[in-house]
C-alpha cells in the first residue's frame, strides 16, 4: 500500500506539473516522464532477468541447498523487488 500510495503522488505531482506548464514546456515534461519510464523498464526487466538465471540456470552438479548458492538466490531476488520498488517511486 505505501508503494501504491507513493506512487500515486509521483503521478500527483507529474500531472500537476502538466496542468500548470505552458505548450511548451509540456514537451520537456513529456520527454522526462517517458524517459523515467523507459529506466524504469530496463530495471526491472534486468531484476526479473538475473533473478530468473540465479533461479533457473543454475548448474546441474551445484547442489541448490549449499549456503552460497542461496545467498545468491537471496541477492538475486532482492535487485529485483528494489528495482521494482525504485521504478514505482517514478
Amino acid at each position: 500500500m505505501t508503494l501504491l500510495a507513493q506512487r500515486q503522488k509521483s503521478l500527483a505531482e507529474g500531472v500537476g506539473k502538466w496542468t500548470v506548464a505552458e505548450e511548451k514546456e509540456r514537451a520537456r515534461l513529456l520527454d522526462q516522464f517517458l524517459t523515467t519510464q523507459a529506466r524504469a523498464r530496463r530495471s526491472r526487466r534486468f531484476g526479473a532477468k538475473m533473478h530468473e538465471n540465479m533461479v533457473a540456470w543454475l548448474p546441474l552438479d551445484v547442489s541448490a541447498d549449499t549456503e552460497l548458492v542461496a545467498d545468491c538466490r537471496n541477492l538475486a531476488a532482492d535487485t529485483l523487488r528494489l528495482a521494482t520498488e525504485a521504478s514505482l517511486k517514478h
